[in-house]
């Protein structure tokens, strides 16, 4: 039996690095040809990461569009002591 191979980035740290550089919504299709992964497993993670709202979809099926999710505001520790006052 052959160890396996330990990959440099799963699936989905290369679909979130694909969509962080993206300047609009992608295509599944693209992103898997940018990420270097086949479409079935590429939908697979893109959905895994919709669940985990790391990324968002715009359509349905086969049409959508894929995006990164947009950035949350967290408050800091001094804005949490201001509301507290």
């Amino acid at each position: 039996m052959k160890p396996r191979k330990k990959p440099g980035l799963t699936i989905r740290m290369r679909i979130l690095t694909v969509l962080e550089s993206a300047t609009a919504p992608m295509s599944a299709k693209t992103i898997a040809k940018k990420a270097g992964a086949d479409y079935k497993p590429t939908i697979d993670a893109l959905n895994i990461l919709m669940q985990h709202e790391k990324v968002q979809r715009q359509g349905k099926k086969c049409t959508s569009m894929w995006l990164i999710y947009p950035k949350r505001y967290e408050p800091r520790r001094q804005d949490i002591m201001l509301e507290e006052i």
